[in-house]
């Protein structure tokens, strides 16, 4: 049985369409990659220490390119798009503990070093699982992350996400994103009409686990968290203090007023962020004498 997102091929082929337009408008040029989880969407931009981009659930590199600019002003990013999350990636659905070894695999398919990884909501996740128990990830920015704690899912929020599943039109879209947001957030137009195109031709995934705590545990390099005190899904305190079980040096950092939707809220914040987590990992490379 087939485990593909898309409910169509020309529903894969819309979305594909989009993203495509969008790289082309915004001068980002990617390839692809073949992997463990299938095809793998991969864009790069920048010079300096590497940085790796994971976004999070129904969202893609063609959604945040400007995000990708601006982190780029902190070192070398290269983007990914999810496997099993719209995109240029494979629709293919995969198992969740295939995310870890896959993202360390395309780290050394890519030639990077002891990159930090920026992952926003499934993207930490993802981050996570592929720090834990591996020196091939060099630290981690967690951005409203998933994988800490269960999702939050408030009677409002819940009516809103089924409203956008059922009418599948802008302004369902803009009230769903308009919810992911803090109170005084306004995200990029370009959000509502790729979330109507997600709503019409994709199978959205569910809301993830956390991760065991054996799993947390096997996190040695450092981290921080930076979290919306208005995400309307994970709670900032309580990730915040569920980070306490990851064993590296861990920071946190809450965002008065943003939601869930922090790389779009709050870019400056997130790259802040980067640029402490790079000098850690700097200082630990060099403490080793590598």
């Amino acid at each position: 049985m087939s485990r593909t997102i898309y409910r169509t091929e020309d529903g894969r082929a819309a979305i594909r369409s989009w993203c495509e337009q969008q790289l082309v408008d915004e001068a980002l040029d990617g390839i692809t990659l073949e992997t463990a989880l299938g095809t793998t969407f991969v864009a790069g931009t920048g010079a300096g220490h590497d940085i790796v981009l994971l976004p999070g659930t129904n969202l893609a590199t063609a959604t945040w390119p400007a995000f990708v600019g601006q982190v780029a002003a902190a070192g070398r990013v290269t983007a990914l798009d999810l496997p099993g999350q719209p995109g240029l990636s494979s629709g293919e659905r995969p198992e969740r503990d295939g995310y870890g070894p896959w993202l360390r695999d395309v780290i050394r398919a890519c030639g990077l070093d002891r990159p930090v990884v920026v992952g926003h909501s499934l993207g930490g996740l993802v981050a996570l699982s592929a720090a834990s128990g591996s020196a091939v990830v060099g630290g981690v920015v967690l951005v409203d992350p998933a994988g800490l704690i269960r999702l939050r899912v408030l009677p409002g929020v819940l009516a809103t996400s089924l409203r956008w599943l059922s009418r599948k039109d802008d302004a369902s879209s803009r009230s769903l994103v308009e919810r992911m947001s803090g109170p005084t957030a306004s995200p990029p137009a370009h959000l509502v009409p790729w979330m109507t195109l997600v709503a019409r031709h994709v199978r959205t995934s569910l809301a993830p686990r956390p991760l065991p705590t054996a799993t947390l545990g096997g996190v040695r390099c450092p981290v921080h968290v930076v979290t919306g005190t208005d995400d309307v899904f994970l709670p900032a305190r309580k990730v915040g203090a569920a980070a306490g079980a990851v064993a590296g040096p861990t920071t946190a950092t809450e965002v008065p007023g943003a939601g869930h939707l922090l790389p779009f809220e709050r870019p400056e914040v997130v790259v802040a962020a980067v640029k402490d987590t790079i000098r850690l990992v700097r200082a630990a490379t060099q403490g080793s004498g590598h």
